[in-house]
Formats: C-alpha cells, structure tokens, sequence
C-alpha cells in the first residue's frame, strides 16, 4: 500500500513535466502525412471527407410541409439543411434528393429518389435495396 502511495505521490508531483515533454503529434497520421496536408503557408487544408452512401431509414409524412425522414441514422425536417445534400421533395412513400459532389459546385448536383430502406450508393450511383451496410 505504502508503495502505491508513493507513486502515486511521484506521478502528481512530475505530472507537469510529462506533459510539457508529451511530443505534439496524430493518432490517425504519421508526420509525412502531416506535413502533406498542411498547405505550403502552414496552414492545415481543408480535408473533405470521402463520399458516403446515403440511406434512407424511414419516412413519416403529414403535408408537404409537415414530415420527418431519417437519412443516415438522422432525424431530417424541413428546416434541416446541409451543403452537399438537399431533400427537394418528401412524399408519404419515398425523398427525392439532390446530392451535390464535394467541391463540385451546382453543376455537379443530381437528383436521386429513395424509398425507406434503400440505400444510395455515390461511387457507383447505383441504388441498393436493404439496409445501408456500413
């Protein structure tokens, strides 16, 4: 007991110099990779995460203007908004989308309507029935 006390008592006592010696770093990305990313100024790009599936989970339609659908997992209403994905259309049994590419701008944008349980798949921009699989 005596020598737990005691470590503990070194540990808090040299904690401050742990932590200002504890290197600065990633777990996910080793240096080269670090230094890939950040732009010549130093600064870090932006990086834009690959391209996901979109699923839609279910829909619950009361008017044009009165729904709740689930796309990925998230509750959706009419007020929610997201730069790379649009709901322009909910009707009681499927969403219309319009799913724009990273960095593409409007003219990459294209529409694509699901029913509950599909699942759209942007590298091949096909749809699949079921369940997302993740």
């Amino acid at each position: 007991m005596r020598y737990i006390a005691l470590y503990l008592l070194i540990l808090f006592i040299a904690e401050p110099a742990f932590a200002t010696e504890m290197p600065v770093g990633s777990l996910f990305f080793t240096p080269s990779e670090i230094e890939k990313i950040e732009t010549p100024d130093g600064h870090k790009a932006s990086v834009l995460p690959p391209p996901s599936d979109i699923h839609l989970g279910a829909v619950l339609y009361y008017a044009p203007d009165q729904w709740v659908v689930w796309l990925d997992g998230e509750r959706w209403t009419p007020e929610t908004r997201r730069d790379d994905l649009q709901i322009t259309e909910v009707r009681p049994r499927q969403v219309q989308l319009r799913v724009r590419a990273n960095g593409l701008g409007p003219a990459a944008a294209h529409d694509v309507v699901l029913k509950p349980y599909q699942t759209y798949r942007l590298a091949s921009g096909q749809i699949q029935e079921g369940s997302s699989v993740r």
